[in-house]
């Protein structure tokens, strides 16, 4: 019964290893399908930033797309006890690609280096009038 539950539970590990790599991979056909579309209707003032952000955005894929690799060899029974005897292998190819990651998001995150924009909303310039008039009684 319990070599039943130890096979149930690596089956669901490995199940659970594609999912991720999938959903990893489906980012990149989505990515360069935009990508494509957006990148012939910029500006040539626009382009700075938007490099700036898709090599963010690059760094960052092929980072996940690294643990997801880690994760699915992890999950192989033969790699498994190769792999759970020395902590460097989940140091360099788990926690070092996401804290990497982190720190790229931090330091270049979009809000930064996207061009600011000033729109006024009809609604929101209407209720600023209002409460000037207010303010002047």
């Amino acid at each position: 019964m319990r070599s039943d539950k130890l096979h149930i539970s690596v089956y669901i590990r490995q199940i659970s290893s594609a999912i991720i790599l999938c959903l990893v991979a489906s980012f990149y056909f989505l990515w360069f399908y935009v990508y494509r579309r957006f990148y012939s209707s910029l500006r040539n003032s626009e382009l700075w930033t938007i490099t700036r952000s898709s090599l963010l955005l690059t760094i960052n894929s092929l980072l996940s797309l690294i643990v997801a690799i880690y994760l699915v060899i992890f999950s192989a029974p033969s790699m498994w006890n190769v792999l759970i005897k020395d902590e460097l292998w989940f140091y360099c190819f788990h926690l070092g690609p996401t804290v990497f990651a982190q720190l790229m998001w931090t330091a270049n995150h979009p809000a930064r280096s996207l061009p600011k924009q000033k729109i006024i909303d009809k609604d929101i310039s209407h209720t600023l009038d209002i409460s000037n008039a207010l303010i002047e009684i």
